[in-house]
């Protein structure tokens, strides 16, 4: 699976992430792929920006808005993080 992650640390592999930056923070959904259970999970997480442009991943929960939330989950879909299978279940649920 190497080389198909965006970003790769000891504990996972970044594989697609949905992100909403509002400047001071940056909110993700990400399909990551767990090394030590060979397996993939989704991620709800969020990053500081850091001086020099990068991003510092915050173990804290991730708390939005209703707004903010559609917009993280439109722009996860939008990038293909979850599964057709998972999105058609969302889908019924949702109807």
């Amino acid at each position: 699976m190497k080389g198909q992650f965006i970003r790769e640390t000891e504990y996972c592999g970044v594989m697609k992430q949905g992100t909403l930056d509002k400047g001071t923070h940056i909110s993700k959904i990400e399909r990551i792929y767990v090394k030590k259970k060979q397996e993939e999970e989704i991620r709800f997480c969020y990053y500081k920006p850091t001086e020099n442009g990068g991003e510092r991943f915050i173990t804290r929960p991730l708390d939005l808005n209703e707004e903010e939330m559609f917009e993280l989950l439109s722009t996860a879909i939008d990038n293909d993080v979850f599964s057709d299978e998972f999105k058609k279940k969302l889908k019924d649920k949702l109807s």
